[in-house]
C-alpha cells in the first residue's frame, strides 16, 4: 500500500510539473481585447448623470443634433474642506487633440446638482472650443467620440478671467485639487 501511495505521489508531481512548464500560448499578431467598461464606485467622490451611465451614449438632446443643452449632472460625496468645484467637459478623440465643450469654475459645493441647460449660480463659465462662453454639445464630424466630464474639488476659489483657456485653468488649480472624478460618455454621428 505504501508503494502505491508513493507511486501516485510521484505521478501527481510529474503531471503538475508538466502543467506548469507548459509552453505559453502565442499571442503575437492577435487582436488586443477591448477593455471592459466598469461602473464607477457607488461611494466616494464621483460624477454621474441620470441620462447616461459611465461608458454609455449621451442622448442626442444634449448634442448639436438635438437641443444642444448641457446634460444633467450630479456630484457625489464631495471631499471635506472643498471650497469650490471645477467642471470640464471635453472630447478626447478629435484629430487635433482635445476639444473643450464646457468649462465651469467656482461652482459652490452646495450646488452638487446641475440641471439640464443650466449653470449653477455664481459659477464662472469659461470659453469653450467653439469660442463661446457656454456649453457646446458633442458634434463630431465622423466616428465615435469619447466625452469626458471631469470634476475637481478645490480648496480655494479661482481668480482667473472667463477668457482663460483650459491650460490656464488647469495651471491655476493644479496645487489646490482635493479630489478628481470623471464620467465618460459616447456619441457618434
Amino acid at each position: 500500500m505504501k508503494k502505491i501511495l508513493i507511486g501516485l505521489g510521484i505521478l501527481l508531481l510529474c503531471v503538475g510539473s508538466f502543467i506548469f512548464l507548459k509552453k505559453p500560448e502565442q499571442t503575437e499578431g492577435l487582436p488586443v481585447p477591448t477593455p471592459t467598461i466598469t461602473q464607477p464606485p457607488k461611494t466616494g467622490f464621483r460624477i454621474t448623470s441620470p441620462v447616461y451611465a459611465e461608458g454609455g451614449y449621451i442622448p442626442a438632446q444634449y448634442t448639436c443634433d438635438g437641443e444642444n443643452i448641457s446634460p444633467p449632472l450630479e456630484i457625489h460625496d464631495i471631499p471635506e474642506k472643498t471650497m469650490s468645484l471645477v467642471l470640464i467637459i471635453d472630447d478626447i478623440d478629435t484629430p487635433k487633440g482635445t476639444w473643450v465643450h464646457w468649462m465651469l469654475w467656482n461652482i459652490l459645493p452646495e450646488s452638487p446638482v446641475i440641471a439640464p441647460g443650466t449653470t449653477p449660480p455664481g459659477t464662472v463659465v469659461g470659453k469653450n472650443g467653439f469660442g463661446k462662453f457656454a456649453y457646446g454639445g458633442p458634434c463630431p464630424q465622423t466616428g465615435l467620440h469619447r466625452y469626458m466630464a471631469t470634476v475637481y474639488a478645490l480648496d480655494t476659489f479661482l481668480s482667473i478671467p472667463p477668457e482663460s483657456d483650459k491650460e490656464t485653468l488647469v495651471r491655476n488649480m493644479n496645487t489646490h485639487v482635493l479630489g478628481k472624478a470623471t464620467l465618460m460618455g459616447l456619441y457618434k454621428k
